[in-house]
C-alpha cells in the first residue's frame, strides 16, 4: 500500500491533476448513494484540500494580492455576478418548478431559514476558496485552463444532480463553464486570491438571489 501511495505522486503533474479530478468528481457522485447529510455529500472536498497540498503548491507566491489584483477582483466578481444574478432570477422560473427545487434542498439538507443562511455563508466564503485552491491554484497548472473549468462545471452537474431538471441542473453547468475560465484568467494575471474574491462576490450575488427565488428570505 505504502509503494501504491509513492508511486502516485511519483506520477507527472499532468496525470496527478487528471487523477485528482477523476477522484473528485467519483466522490461527488458517491455523495448520491452515502446520503449522510454533509458529510457524505461533501466528502469530494477532502480532494480539493488533500491534492494541492500534497502536490506541494506555492502557498506565498498563489496568496499574494496588491491594489490592481484587488480592483479587478471586485469589478469581475460585481460584473459576473450581475450578469449571472439577472440570467438565474430571469430565466430559473421558466425552467424550475420552484417550490420542487425548494423542496429538493429541505429534502437534502434538512434546510430551515436560519440553517440556509449559514450554509450559504459557508458556501461562499469556504467553498468558494476550496474551488479556487483545486481548480486555479492547483487544477490549472496541470490539465490546463478549459479541462479545469470542465471539470469546474461538471461538478456542479452533479452535486446539482437531482435538486432540479435535468435540463436546469445543465444549464448551470453551463454558465458555471465560462465562470471558470474567468476566475482562471484572473488567477493568471493576479494571483489566487483575486480569483477567490471575485468568486465570492459572485456567490454572494447568486445565492442572495436563490434565497429571494426561493422564498428562505
Amino acid at each position: 500500500m505504502a509503494d501504491k501511495l509513492r508511486n502516485l505522486f511519483l506520477l507527472s503533474p499532468r496525470s496527478k491533476g487528471f487523477f485528482a479530478a477523476l477522484l473528485l468528481l467519483a466522490f461527488a457522485v458517491s455523495g448520491h448513494f452515502l446520503e449522510h447529510g454533509w458529510l457524505g455529500r461533501g466528502l469530494y472536498k477532502f480532494v480539493m484540500i488533500f491534492f494541492p497540498l500534497a502536490a506541494g503548491i506555492e502557498l506565498k507566491r498563489q496568496f499574494k494580492i496588491d491594489r490592481r489584483g484587488l480592483i479587478i477582483a471586485i469589478a469581475s466578481g460585481i460584473f459576473l455576478g450581475a450578469i449571472a444574478g439577472t440570467l438565474i432570477y430571469f430565466l430559473l422560473p421558466h425552467f424550475a418548478n420552484l417550490s420542487e427545487l425548494k423542496n429538493g434542498f429541505d429534502s437534502r439538507y434538512h434546510y430551515t431559514t436560519c440553517t440556509v443562511i449559514i450554509a450559504s455563508l459557508l458556501i461562499a466564503g469556504i467553498n468558494s476558496f476550496l474551488e479556487e485552491f483545486f481548480y486555479r491554484g492547483f487544477l490549472d497548472d496541470r490539465a490546463g485552463i478549459p479541462v479545469s473549468a470542465f471539470i469546474f462545471a461538471l461538478q456542479h452537474v452533479v452535486v446539482l444532480w437531482g435538486l432540479a431538471g435535468s435540463l436546469t441542473v445543465i444549464l448551470a453547468g453551463l454558465i458555471v463553464f465560462p465562470a471558470g475560465i474567468l476566475w482562471s484568467l484572473v488567477r493568471l494575471r493576479c494571483g489566487l486570491i483575486s480569483a477567490w474574491i471575485s468568486h465570492l462576490l459572485t456567490d454572494i450575488f447568486l445565492l442572495g438571489i436563490g434565497l429571494l427565488l426561493l422564498g428562505y428570505i
